[in-house]
């Protein structure tokens, strides 16, 4: 039977387009929510459904899979595309590519660059500009890092540290060199948050297999939450200056000096914790937890999933999965049952062997699997023998010998969809290489393959690749070389014009010095089919990328910069692809009085982009901004001007926006929390004119909790959208929402809602007047829980509806809804 699902990870993110979205990571994919949710998996773009971590850069968002790491640049398509839906915006990434494990289980990305952890291969970072190349850090006295089974990463914005969690500990990368923190405890999360959402002046935490530890400036850890108090915590968050935690039973809440469940969430099982937009609770940030799934047992679903979220911890919305594009059950794992009701049965093995001879070894291994068999938490059905026999032998103190002969028979399940064989591919290999470490480290290698795909007698393909490698680390590693030649040689027996020769050329520099860094690569990977026949073709790319950073601490103020550039010509169609990118931000000193404390920031950013096709522009961002705490309230505001020019087409565009947030921090009976942004584009062309479009947006939300088990969520929002030229628009648009949910008793819950929306064109209008959209609804509703399994639940609700066009008033609608719930 399938096994149940989990939610990995949740966080906020937003595109180029500045639209906001909340991640869900889970087993099958990703479900986003922006209008509404959906769910996007391998055939949407990801390495592999089952998604076990999620971070963000700008538009770039890094999801980290058990099978590679997938990259979505969320970047409108030509004709205004959805994000997820424009194929070229994903690019996945595997170990051919240079990460040292396909079993990613943690992404983090910092200002310049992402880092991965993998299952058992360490840990490894790349710049965001330059995703094929990639620093692999693996356990040793060297690197410092203590252990290559990574459980957690976190990047800490304020002492720019990469920490790293294990069964091993936390290992804190300063730039160089790994620091082995918190030995003995095996981390399941670590999170780090800016100096604004510190909660009892600690910023950074670990969940361990005893508590919850917090690091202090220093790199001590102290234990702030025994196990005892949260049980078997496995994720953390920090918002709304609280340190929230994901455990077996249910989600907790510590401010520094108490740690309480939230009792909405008790006998859940928390497994992710993030922040982003509301959905329930929208027009701001709400906490989001996701959890296991559970049995259903509804006889419908095998497992059902709740989501939950939170605006404090008495008031909470809990969300089926199904609701939000989150099934309960993973499809694509299994869990064991009883013999009499296994429909297959089949075998699998696998053996190894290696004896030393001297300095050197000899080694073997052999893997079969039957026909039909299915690997719990596999989905593939092939069958295979696959056998490998070599030797490897050094040669004095720098070089070593490999050589070894494989041989592999693979049988695809039949597309009939009986239990007749299917398609039998043969291969069988032979390589011979060998390392020389002379100073510089060179690797050779030379492999001969032969492949029998096709049922006529004898070999359809053969295969000559020859690689070589070679890297030098100097002055102490601040600079390192590197280059590759790659060249395969295919010939196909049956259909010589599908024969090709492939060729690969790399090379790459970086130097670190100090605070500065830069990088460069080169990539020239062609391929010409039918080599010397009348049908030969060449395809291939050739890719040159800079990329600079430096970051210092001035005085009092932070100042980091980097400069970007990509450089890529299509050979086979003769064009040019040029990406420059720049940006500079400085952080400058707390603001402290009394008991605020404010944090200034300033960023400049240009861009300049040739593409392969469309319109070229260039680009420059200014952005200040001041977040951080006003008494019991946190603030952020700020100010954003972006000027774009696209030369091609004489058209500049002007956008400008101001914003301001605040939200109380106290955990009292009114909480009150306001957000207001404006936003002005302008766009000009030399044959089109102008054309201004302007939008504002307010909502004010109070939400009180007056007595135990009484909570009252009301809010106000007003929007209006401008714009000019011939297909101007003005648009007004105010909201009113309450929502009531009183706990009479253990067993009944007494829930209540009302609210009313209006859209005219006119101002005036929006109060009722003709030419409103008018929608109302009064809803009440009790639930009443009649064990802890079965709650039986009925409300009734009146709605109305008056469009743009109607002559005949208000149309009217009864509803009545009843239900009996099973929750296990």
């Amino acid at each position: 039977m399938n096994a149940a699902n989990r939610i990995s990870g949740i966080i906020g993110a937003v595109d180029a387009e500045m639209k906001s979205y909340v991640l869900i990571a889970h087993g099958d994919g990703i479900s986003v929510g922006g209008d509404g949710f959906r769910n996007y998996s391998i055939g949407s773009g990801l390495a592999s459904p089952a998604v076990q971590a999620v971070a963000t850069a700008d538009e770039n968002w890094f999801f980290a899979t058990d099978g590679g790491l997938t990259v979505l640049s969320a970047i409108s398509g030509p004709s205004g595309q959805n994000p997820f839906d424009y194929v070229s915006n994903w690019r996945r990434i595997y170990m051919s590519s240079g990460l040292p494990s396909n079993n990613l289980t943690s992404v983090v990305t910092t200002p310049w660059s992402v880092w991965v952890g993998t299952a058992d291969k360490g840990v490894a970072s790349a710049d965001l500009v330059d995703l094929e190349t990639w620093t692999v850090y693996r356990k040793s006295a060297a690197s410092g890092l203590p252990s290559d089974a990574i459980t957690a990463i976190a990047y800490d914005p304020i002492d720019d540290l990469i920490l790293v969690g294990s069964e091993k500990g936390v290992a804190a990368f300063d730039g160089t060199h790994f620091e082995h923190e918190l030995a003995g405890v095996s981390v399941r999360a670590i999170v780090s948050a800016n100096g604004a959402e510190a909660v009892d002046g600690y910023r950074t935490f670990a969940a361990g297999d005893d508590g919850v530890y917090a690091r202090d400036g220093s790199g001590t850890w102290t234990k702030i939450i025994d196990d005892s108090a949260a049980r078997h915590p496995v994720a953390l968050g920090v918002w709304n200056r609280l340190l929230w935690i994901g455990c077996k039973d249910g989600l907790y809440v510590y401010d520094g000096v108490t740690c309480e469940i939230v009792e909405a969430t008790r006998g859940y099982s928390v497994t992710a914790v993030g922040h982003g937009p509301g959905s329930k609770y929208e027009g701001g940030e709400v906490l989001w937890a996701g959890t296991a799934g559970r049995p259903a047992g509804d006889g419908k679903h095998s497992h059902r999933i709740a989501v939950f979220e939170v605006l404090t911890p008495e008031v909470v919305a809990e969300h089926d999965g199904d609701t939000l594009s989150v099934v309960g059950h993973d499809p694509r794992h299994y869990v064991d049952i009883a013999s009499d009701e296994h429909t297959a049965t089949g075998y699998a093995a696998r053996a190894t062997a290696k004896y030393a001879i001297g300095s050197g070894s000899v080694y073997g291994n052999y893997e079969t699997l039957a026909p039909g068999f299915t690997k719990i938490g596999q989905t593939s059905r092939q069958a295979m023998d696959v056998w490998r026999l070599g030797t490897q032998w050094p040669i004095g103190s720098r070089i070593n010998v490999v050589a070894e002969h494989s041989q592999s028979r693979i049988e695809a399940p039949s597309d009939k969809g009986d239990r007749s064989p299917g398609k039998e591919v043969l291969v069988i290999s032979n390589r011979v290489g060998g390392t020389l470490d002379v100073g510089p480290r060179v690797d050779v290698s030379y492999t001969v393959s032969q492949i029998d795909d096709n049922e006529a007698e004898g070999y359809e393909r053969e295969e000559r690749t020859l690689s070589v490698t070679g890297r030098q680390s100097f002055f102490e590693n601040k600079l390192t070389l590197g280059a590759g030649y790659e060249t395969v040689l295919s010939e196909s027996v049956m259909k010589p014009s599908s024969s090709y020769l492939q060729v690969n050329l790399r090379g790459d520099a970086t130097l670190k010095i100090d605070a500065f860094s830069v990088s460069a690569s080169y990539r020239k990977p062609v391929k010409t089919v039918a080599p010397g026949g009348a049908d030969e073709r060449v395809t291939g790319l050739e890719e040159v990328s800079l990329n600079a950073q430096w970051a210092k601490q001035l005085g009092p103020i932070a100042l980091r910069a980097y400069y970007r550039q990509t450089m890529r010509d299509d050979i086979a169609r003769d064009r040019g692809f040029n990406d420059r990118r720049a940006e500079v931000r400085a952080t400058f000193p707390v603001l402290s009085f009394k008991e605020n404390a404010l944090t200034p920031s300033v960023v400049l950013r240009w861009e300049n982009t040739v593409p392969f096709s469309g319109q070229a522009k260039q680009g420059i961002t200014a952005q200040g901004s001041i977040s951080g705490n006003l008494g019991g309230f946190r603030t952020s505001s700020g100010v954003n001007l972006r000027r774009t020019e696209y030369p091609g087409i004489e058209k500049l565009t002007l956008d400008t926006e101001i914003f301001s947030t605040l939200s109380s921090t106290t955990r009292g009976k009114f909480v009150p929390q306001l957000d207001i942004r404006w936003k002005r584009s302008s766009s000009e062309r030399a044959d089109l004119g102008v054309a201004e479009r302007d939008s504002l947006t307010a909502t004010a939300r109070a939400i009180w909790t007056p007595v135990q088990g009484l909570s009252n969520v009301a809010s106000v929002a007003y929007s209006l959208t401008l714009s000019s030229g011939p297909m101007g628009v003005e648009k007004h648009s105010v909201s009113i929402q309450d929502t009531i949910d009183y706990r009479a008793s253990e067993k009944v819950t007494i829930t209540g809602e009302a609210s009313i929306r209006s859209t005219a064109s006119e101002l005036q209008a929006v109060a009722g007047g003709d030419g409103a959209d008018i929608r109302g609804t009064l809803k009440g509703g009790l639930r009443y829980r009649i064990s802890n399994v079965w709650s039986l639940g009925a409300s009734a609700g009146y709605h109305v509806y008056r469009g743009l066009a109607s002559k005949d008033g208000f149309a009217q609608a009864l509803t009545l809804e009843a239900g009996l719930r099973a929750t296990f």
